[in-house]
């Protein structure tokens, strides 16, 4: 293992334990000598928008993306920024390009999938759960959101029965 990948895998680490300004600091250090490293700036996102930073947040994943256009998980993780900055339009684009790229990437189908029912999309919102449900069917979040969605719907037996198999 290089340099690099330890200040990587030491970064994520202090990211998951909330030390946002180390991580910062061994991200920046890996992009001064892998400016291109699209794991590093997909970090730094996470960091920027746990920060509050949402704008650099989007213009770091949209940069990886730039240097490797498949990968599904900051797609979705784009997804995500945009559902909680209330953009749902560009959530779901986000999504469906994480699913095109990873037709079976659970993180990009859930969200959008809730994205869906938010914008009152409930025929698309079900046929997201249930294309989550026929990949797993013991997936508790994806049958909350089916029930969810029946109820959004006006369809209380079959949102009853959904949120009973959660």
């Amino acid at each position: 293992m290089n340099n690099a990948q330890q200040q990587l895998q030491a970064a994520l680490a202090a990211l998951q334990q909330g030390r946002l300004d180390e991580s910062s600091r061994l991200l920046d250090r890996v992009l001064r000598s892998v400016p291109r490293s699209v794991d590093a700036l997909h970090l730094k996102s996470m960091v920027r928008k746990q920060s509050g930073d949402a704008a650099g947040a989007e213009a770091l994943m949209k940069k990886a993306l730039g240097y490797d256009p498949r990968r599904a998980d900051i797609r979705a993780n784009l997804g995500n920024l945009y559902a909680a900055l209330g953009r749902p339009e560009e959530a779901v684009a986000a999504y469906r390009e994480a699913l095109g790229t990873a037709p079976s990437f659970r993180p990009a189908r859930i969200g959008l999938a809730r994205v869906l029912l938010a914008i009152g999309d409930t025929d698309a919102s079900i046929a997201e759960a249930r294309t989550l449900l026929d990949q797993d069917g013991g997936d508790a979040e994806a049958w909350n959101v089916l029930g969810s969605a029946h109820r959004s719907a006006g369809q209380s037996e079959d949102a009853e029965a959904a949120y009973r198999k959660a």
